[in-house]
């Protein structure tokens, strides 16, 4: 300290001499623990150094490629999923306009009606089948119950009600 003092640093810029003296030395034994070190030894501790970042980079991509692999194949199920309600909804509506055509007249649809609520349960039938295979995954089962206990009353009024009564159904 009595040097530096000698020299004229003090306050601010006497630490900063100190820090960079220190660190001088640091690198100095650093540099001497490299120099002692056989040329194949300092390749392998750069090879090492250069690894590390590469090794967590490859990491990080891999989870991140299986993240979007796993949300894929969901939105693929989800898809099977909603094409197959779209097939019950389109067979439904055209049930009810068959129904509502026999009810307003057209007694000769009475077995297009009849064929028509097999097609439904058909159809029923594979979204069962899908609902039992994603329920864990999706969790659209209560709702999908719903619906099922609608076209149930639908189906059992069926043939029996009002045009009107059909059309607010």
């Amino acid at each position: 300290a009595g040097l530096l003092v000698a020299v004229g640093l003090t306050g601010r810029r006497c630490r900063g001499a100190y820090e960079l003296a220190t660190m001088g030395s640091a690198t100095a034994t650093t540099s001497s623990i490299l120099a002692r070190l056989p040329l194949w030894q300092k390749r392998a501790f750069l090879v090492a150094a250069m690894a590390v970042p590469a090794v967590v980079l490859s990491c990080l991509y891999f989870a991140q490629t299986a993240l979007t692999a796993s949300q894929a194949r969901s939105e693929i199920e989800g898809a099977r999923f909603l094409r197959a309600l779209g097939g019950v909804a389109s067979e439904i509506l055209t049930h009810r306009g068959r129904e509502f055509a026999f009810l307003s007249g057209d007694t000769a649809r009475r077995k297009d009606v009849i064929a028509q609520e097999g097609v439904v349960d058909k159809a029923i039938t594979e979204v069962d089948k899908l609902d039992a295979e994603m329920d864990q995954r999706f969790g659209v089962s209560k709702s999908w119950q719903e619906l099922k206990e609608e076209w149930r009353a639908v189906e059992a009024q069926g043939l029996q009600q009002t045009p009107e009564a059909n059309d607010q159904a």
